[in-house]
């Protein structure tokens, strides 16, 4: 016979346990969710960061034929 026939109660413990867990990790993750789209910070604690554009020289040519 298996573990969980002879101990239902066993099973049952396991199955709410389990369902526990799942239901803590919907509620703090739906939480998160929520803080995180219900308002954005206020404006003083935003910072921007801006990327400058590099400029590249190009690479000079290279003498392929004349390099013995």
């Amino acid at each position: 016979m298996d573990k969980q026939q002879k101990n239902p109660k066993q099973a049952r413990r396991a199955a709410f346990i389990l369902a526990a867990v799942m239901a803590a990790t919907a509620l703090t993750g739906g939480a998160a969710v929520t803080g995180l789209t219900r308002s954005a910070p206020p404006g003083g604690l935003t910072q921007v960061v801006g990327q400058t554009r590099a400029v590249q020289q190009p690479a000079p040519a290279a003498d392929w034929e004349g390099s013995d």
